[in-house]
């Protein structure tokens, strides 16, 4: 909501979403904050409040700048409010992430251009070669032998017409007498009816169209070289079979409706998605019934809510299939308007797989949580049993015990610390999925200084030294980062070797995603090693070298892993580790 001067008053949490400010940072401020440099010169944000409240609402679409400075495609209205009296009480501003559509639409158009760039192309090719080539032509008497051939049929031929003269087509190429091409000149001097046709002449080496005109007295045939014109057809046909089989592969199907008729086109792969025969599309309505009974009102409201304002969707719903079976389609659709026609198209994927395997994880998940929490409630209690006594003993007998004697009980009690720590650390595990906060964008830089005051004691005690480059902003939890950052650079200090620690933090950008790396010059890790310590429990060395649980790099796979990224190490031993993980960067990711 906005003041008739366009100064925020209030703020949901999906405007916090898509712009990064929460509601205490932006209310107060004026709107034209998410407008870009040039539109703020251009008077943009003034212009759309007088329009909106002149005419009642607007409606446009730009870029729009974000907290962090990013930009996002945006479809914004803005609507004026006015009392009962008529005068202006503010503004609503209703904004859409529309950069995923954006692009794909984009996609879409350049893929069009390209295919009829290229058909033009070979239209001009084949234009080119028709106007150059001049049709070869011979006559063949009542017997079949020629009488008549003229240059460019010479040539051809690659015999002169003193070596063709009087002799049959099949004695000059030595081929059988049956051969299709002579079989079809003894029918169009048998019917004497005309005929034309395309021959793969082996003898001449090219693609030949061959017309052939009867008379009584024998035929006229003239052929011209369609070789380039047939390669060109190939390659037409093998850009779409790979274009059919990249709709297949990717098991994406294609939809258009037209909003004035309300008839529906759909591509092949769709009818085979959703399992009903190949053949004429149905109407709007019946093409909504495909849909679950419950999840139907979705695509039903999408739909019209996009014919009647242009607004683009994007949902997940189920669907049945004649047999029975429920599945999963992640459906788009764009509006477009095509030489004054509105359209609606966009494109439909079976994601049953996928939402398959979120459910098994979500279920896993929650059994491994259940399991841990049980594990470590069950293991607590005799633990805390066992911490008890012993701390019992040392009370009462602490005089009658001997050097042995406390020696032994220093490793009791320390077996019963480590356990609460292993027993702590597997319920910490299990809930890195179930317990984390939402994505939103984080500053490592911060999440590093953080991590660094944290461990200020370590590395004052060990006298490390750790540096760190300028690091990105990533769309994350912020707590597990600060958690994985932190276990990295622990296991840094702690696996330095007789020297100092020296730990370097660094950042690049790879594609589509930022590789971050934490490197050391500690102990090393061997190759054979380097898959294993990921895993839960395991460990490279006794308690008596390293102190540990065997916990924290499972922690930190299990991190990256939740945030789609990954998490490698490269080692010799006894000349440091780089471990290395991937992130999204957060506009690949929208």
């Amino acid at each position: 909501m906005l003041d008739p001067t366009g100064t925020i008053i209030s703020w949901n949490e999906g405007a916090e979403r898509i712009k990064g400010y929460a509601e205490e940072e932006i209310v107060g401020e004026h709107f034209s904050t998410f407008y870009t440099e040039d539109d703020i010169i251009n008077n943009v944000p003034d212009r759309n409040l007088e329009t909106a409240a002149e005419e009642g609402r607007i409606e446009d679409e730009g870029w729009r700048v974000r907290k962090d400075g990013s930009t996002f495609w945006a479809n914004v209205t803005i609507t004026a409010i006015r009392d009962d009296e008529g005068a202006l009480k503010g503004f609503t501003k209703v904004t859409r992430d529309m950069t995923d559509q954006r692009e794909y639409k984009q996609q879409l158009e350049e893929q069009a251009e390209r295919l009829e760039r290229q058909r033009d192309e070979l239209e001009e090719e084949l234009d080119d070669i028709f106007e150059r080539i001049d049709d070869a032509f011979y006559a063949l008497d009542d017997e079949f032998q020629f009488e008549y051939v003229n240059e460019h049929a010479e040539t051809y031929l690659g015999k002169s017409a003193g070596e063709l003269l009087g002799r049959k087509p099949w004695e000059v190429f030595d081929v059988d007498e049956s051969d299709l091409l002579f079989e079809k000149f003894k029918t169009a001097m048998a019917t004497q009816e005309p005929m034309s046709f395309e021959q793969d002449s082996d003898p001449l080496g090219i693609w030949a169209m061959v017309r052939v005109y009867p008379s009584e007295s024998g035929l006229s045939v003239y052929f011209r070289d369609i070789t380039d014109r047939k390669k060109r057809e190939e390659e037409l046909q093998r850009t779409h079979e790979l274009l059919e089989r990249a709709e297949q592969i990717a098991d994406v199907g294609g939809w258009e409706i037209d909003t004035d008729t309300r008839e529906v086109f759909w591509t092949e792969h769709l009818f085979e998605i959703l399992e009903i025969p190949y053949g004429e599309e149905p109407s709007l309505d019946e093409a909504l019934t495909v849909y679950h009974e419950e999840d139907r009102p979705i695509i039903e409201n999408a739909i019209e809510e996009a014919l009647d304002s242009g607004t683009s969707f994007d949902v997940e719903l189920r669907f049945q299939t004649p047999s029975g079976k429920v599945r999963w389609l992640h459906v788009n659709g764009n509006p477009d308007v095509e030489d004054g026609e509105v359209l609606l198209r966009g494109a439909v994927q079976d994601i049953t797989e996928r939402k398959k395997r979120e459910r098994e994880l979500r279920e896993s998940n929650e059994r491994l949580e259940q399991f841990a929490y049980a594990a470590s409630h069950d293991l607590k209690e005799p633990l805390r049993m066992i911490s008890s006594y012993l701390q019992l003993i040392k009370d009462q007998y602490t005089d009658e015990l001997d050097e042995t004697g406390e020696e032994f009980f220093e490793f009791a009690m320390d077996g019963a610390e480590r356990m609460r720590e292993m027993i702590d650390g597997l319920l910490e595990y299990s809930r890195i999925e179930t317990e984390g906060d939402p994505f939103e964008p984080v500053d490592l830089n911060a999440v590093l200084k953080n991590v660094l005051t944290d461990l200020q004691f370590q590395i004052e005690e060990s006298n490390a030294e750790i540096t760190a480059e300028n690091l990105p902003t990533v769309e994350g939890d912020a707590s597990q980062l600060r958690q994985l950052f932190q276990n990295l650079l622990e296991n840094a200090i702690e696996y330095s070797g007789d020297e100092p620690p020296r730990v370097h933090v660094s950042a690049t950008k790879t594609g589509d995603e930022w590789v971050l790396r934490v490197t050391d010059e500690g102990i090393g890790i061997s190759p054979e090693n380097q898959d294993h310590i990921f895993e839960v429990f395991q460990r490279l060395h006794s308690q008596d070298e390293y102190a540990g649980t065997g916990i924290g790099l499972a922690l930190c796979k299990r991190i990256v892993e939740r945030h789609e990224g990954k998490i490698w190490v490269d080692s010799e031993p006894d000349e440091g580790a780089t471990f290395s993980l991937s992130l999204p960067i957060p506009d690949a990711a929208e």
